[in-house]
């Protein structure tokens, strides 16, 4: 196994395991369980995935494969931050498979087993973040069930919480486990799970009492012992919580409550952890101003079963689309006259293979790590052949102090636009405008944990206008953008102008460390005197679709080539 390309806690293959899966090249093994194995992949971007394959005596039951369906379906609700993302999923060789970002870091429990108490900088962080998870999940009417050191990560920006795979929607009549099975693990699960049966969202409340319990002194609130004896404990309120710091205590006491009723709520826990009327924002700047990764020794593999982690996608990779919305935000393309606007929506497609994007080198695979301090050419982060190519004699022009920020972001903006000029000589005026801008979150205000924090607000944001329509615009669905930055997404839409022309967009958002990049792309085909459409239908959103996700390609190998931009 080269250099470069494994990673903390994967295992050499052994005989029978693939050595490929569906354009993903196998590195390793990240864990065994009774549900299937997790390995680590590499995508044809050069990105790692975290991928789940069944069981083959799984696979081909009908029970198991509507609960694999549901973990996909639920996973997929969930935002991503403080938790792992869902990247895609499929089937190989009759086995289902899901993709996951792959989350570089121990566990909290392998941090636990190696270091002991948790410090209490950190222990407030992790508090944090696994409350904001929780939000986030209950937020969709999921329930975690499975909530427990080993499925909460401690990632380089901060607490990930992991494993959707037993998670059950509280509004969905489908049961996929017997009657009579308790899902959880022994010391982990609620007394009301075990003794009546009852699963809503106050279970993973009591297993967020619990596991801060643990990670604040080093050992289990309600001692040793099996299953029943631990669950007979927690209902008696027997548990040991001396070393839990006073800031924590209160709030872990209340988790733990014997009854559901009892318990707060993972918002109220959030809001009174992190304050404020935006508690999840505020959440994102404690964890970005306080978090440091722990130092700990690769973690065992076993203890690793349900380490879904970080990057993007294979060769038919999925594509992320904004569904573009028309509103003030949006870039003005400027055409006899009339205008587009071109936003961002959100949904899920597929995203066809892209010839253009080749898989980094190993050197811009290190830049990926650093911090970035500035952008110090926005213009050139996009090839002048591309940009030739999709802005017919168009001119770069730079922008500083991008309006608003990125997706409404706060940082330092910049960007970079063009427009087209007139083509003399040819049958077909094609009017366009490309706009790219990016937003740095300094390490000083949140920096990576930051911009991942207004990314997935931005795309929640965008995916509320998905497949919708609004007066003369419609917007397409939001896909993922496999293999751009940390994560992307990009989506389309159209709309008609006064003098008839039919105006197509698309836009892509992209998390690329600490850098948020927004990159809109549309235009119309006008007759060769630039005076009527060329066409009643317009220019087809899937090349929009396609040209947009060229740029995205272009923007971040731009960026990682960029020595003076980063900090090593």
């Amino acid at each position: 196994m080269d250099q470069g390309t494994w990673a903390p806690g994967a295992k050499a293959l052994a005989p029978g395991d693939p050595e490929s899966i569906d354009g993903y090249r196998i590195l390793g093994k990240l864990g065994e369980g009774g549900m299937g194995a997790v390995y680590l992949g590499l995508a044809g971007s050069g990105q790692k995935v975290a991928i789940k394959v069944v069981r083959p005596e799984f696979a081909g039951t009908e029970s198991f494969r509507a609960r694999f369906a549901s973990e996909v379906a639920n996973a997929r609700r969930v935002a991503s931050f403080c938790t792992a993302r869902v990247l895609e999923h499929g089937e190989t060789h009759g086995m289902p498979y899901l993709v996951t970002e792959y989350i570089e870091g121990p566990s909290l429990a392998d941090y636990v087993k190696a270091h002991g108490a948790v410090p209490a900088g950190q222990l407030r962080s992790i508090a944090i973040g696994v409350a904001t998870a929780l939000t986030a999940i209950h937020a969709v009417r999921l329930v975690h069930r499975d909530l427990k050191p080993a499925n909460v990560l401690l990632s380089a920006t901060g607490p990930r919480v992991i494993d959707f795979g037993i998670a059950r929607a509280i509004d969905a009549g489908e049961r996929h486990t017997r009657t009579g099975n308790v899902v959880g693990t022994p010391g982990w699960v609620a007394p009301e799970q075990l003794f009546d049966g009852q699963v809503g969202t106050a279970v993973d409340i009591f297993t967020w009492g619990t596991l801060i319990a643990y990670a604040a002194t080093g050992r289990h609130p309600y001692g040793t012992g099996n299953l029943a004896t631990l669950a007979a404990r927690a209902r008696e309120a027997g548990h040991d919580l001396s070393g839990v710091p006073g800031e924590l205590l209160p709030l872990v006491r209340a988790a733990l409550a014997p009854t559901p009723a009892g318990r707060p709520t993972a918002d109220a826990i959030l809001r009174h952890l992190a304050g404020g009327e935006d508690a999840e924002r505020a959440a994102t700047d404690i964890i970005g101003r306080e978090w440091t990764a722990p130092r700990v020794a690769a973690p065992s593999p076993e203890t690793r079963e349900d380490v879904l982690p970080g990057a993007p996608a294979p060769r038919r990779r999925r594509r992320g689309w904004l569904g573009p919305a028309i509103t003030a935000a949006a870039t003005a393309v400027v055409a006899g006259g009339a205008g587009i606007a071109v936003l961002a929506a959100q949904g899920d497609g597929e995203h066809p293979a892209e010839e253009s994007s080749a898989a980094p080198s190993a050197a811009a695979t290190q830049r990926r790590a650093a911090v970035f301090t500035r952008i110090s050419d926005p213009c050139g982060t996009i090839p002048p052949a591309l940009a030739a190519e999709l802005v017919p004699n168009g001119r770069p022009v730079p922008t500083e102090n991008v309006a608003e920020g990125v997706f409404g972001a706060g940082g330092v903006g910049t960007g970079c636009g063009w427009t087209s000029g007139g083509q003399p000589g040819s049958d077909v005026q094609r009017t366009r405008n490309l706009v790219v801008e990016f937003v740095i979150s300094p390490e000083a205000n949140g920096g990576a944990a930051r911009t991942a924090r207004d990314y997935a607000l931005g795309r929640s944001t965008v995916q509320g206008r998905a497949n919708t329509t609004v007066g003369d615009g419609s917007y397409g669905p939001l896909t993922s953008l496999g293999g751009v930055g940390d994560e992307a997404f990009a989506a389309t839409s159209r709309t008609r102008a006064e003098d008839g022309a039919v105006f197509t967009g698309a836009a892509a958002g992209i998390r690329h460390r600490n850098v948020l990049i927004e990159i809109r792309y549309g235009g119309a085909d006008y007759t060769a005197d630039g005076k009527a459409p060329l066409d009643d239908s317009g220019v087809p959103p899937e090349r929009m679709r396609e040209a947009a996700g060229r740029v995205a390609v272009a923007v971040v190998n731009g960026l990682n080539a960029c020595p003076q931009c980063y900090n090593e």
